[in-house]
């Protein structure tokens, strides 16, 4: 199912109010709005956006969104002809990219752009209704286009940890859509909330045409993934709110395919996040390790015995934490540290 006519123009609207600075959602809008005959609206949308480029010193996008607004009124403008006058004498300077933008579709085409979220469909959460329940398997992706939806995980102990609040332009559940595994944190609305729906699909065709947002995606993916890895184990219990943010940032997440080698390096620890390990010793399990336990030459108490390899029972995801991190943790957690010396 795709978005209809009138759904996509819906949907451009609330992304340009969402991300007012993005021309790969201004040209679009623009460009849907003239073929429904709103000429009025694709005036005032490059209008504005021209000058709002303009002001910021986008200069080149400035230009050629006042020559369209020249186009669609067909009537001098002394306002706007002084301006595109301007900014094609500025149009070799240097600008400055610091605009709110969605990052998905930055690297795309506008069309391309527009295909891939027309792949969506318009769905509402009522205020107290859960979208996505920690532990379920699903395979959507979603994008607030108005509202607030709060994430919260299960801790050890049983009780609800609520994390994060998500708002317009925030998106979610793109661990389902790549890696195929249950869902890892519980997401509610905290209000009346609209939503655009995407479908698995839409994700890897995005990969597929777009290496650059592809990686955008991973890189958010795993950041979260980390962080909620954190707020639950038991590792990681009085680390306050900045170093959990800190381990996201510089770890990394391994995906290791079932039945396939995993050679640490060295000065690393690794702690799995999904999955299990036979260590083995020739053909011979000798450890099997699963989801949670760590493992690495940064401490004697993690290290595997000696002439063993790591072999991957399903796919598994590794997080791989840097030893700068390690250490810093060691020396400052009493709960880490006594946590690694009781894997031991």
């Amino acid at each position: 199912m795709t978005l209809q006519a009138t759904e996509l123009l819906q949907t451009y609207h609330h992304l340009y109010r969402i991300f007012p600075e993005d021309i790969h959602i201004a040209r679009p809008l623009i460009q849907v709005s003239q073929k429904q005959g709103d000429i009025e609206t694709a005036y005032r949308i490059s209008s504005e956006f021209g000058r709002r480029m303009f002001a910021c010193g986008r200069t080149s996008f400035a230009a050629s969104l006042l020559k369209l607004c020249q186009q669609l009124k067909n009537k001098q403008d002394d306002d706007i002809e002084s301006m595109l006058a301007m900014a094609e004498v500025m149009s070799d300077a240097p600008e400055d990219n610091k605009e709110k933008i969605f990052s998905l579709i930055e690297k795309l085409s506008d069309q391309e752009a527009l295909e891939f979220i027309r792949q969506a469909k318009i769905i509402t959460s009522s205020k107290g209704e859960t979208l996505i329940q920690d532990g379920e398997v699903g395979s959507q992706f979603y994008m607030i286009l108005q509202g607030r939806m709060g994430v919260h995980i299960h801790l050890n102990d049983g009780t609800e940890l609520k994390i994060k609040v998500l708002k317009d332009g925030d998106y979610f559940g793109e661990y389902a859509c790549i890696y195929k595994l249950p869902r890892t944190a519980t997401i509610t609305a905290d209000e009346d909330t609209l939503l655009l729906e995407f479908p698995d699909t839409a994700i890897s065709s995005l990969m597929t045409q777009s290496p650059d947002a592809g990686a955008i995606l991973m890189d958010i993916m795993a950041q979260r993934l980390i962080q909620s890895m954190t707020h639950i184990h038991p590792a990681f219990t009085d680390i306050v709110e900045g170093d959990h943010a800190w381990v996201a940032e510089e770890s990394h997440i391994l995906d290791i395919q079932g039945h396939a080698p995993l050679r640490p390096r060295k000065n690393t620890a690794y702690l799995i996040l999904h999955g299990e390990f036979n260590v083995l010793q020739g053909k011979h399990t000798v450890i099997n390790l699963q989801r949670s336990q760590m493992f690495g030459d940064l401490n004697h108490h993690l290290c595997l015995p000696k002439h063993t390899s790591l072999l991957a029972q399903e796919r598994s995801l590794v997080c791989e934490i840097p030893q700068e991190i390690f250490k810093s943790f060691m020396d400052a957690y009493g709960c880490f540290e006594r946590w690694v010396e009781a894997q031991g």
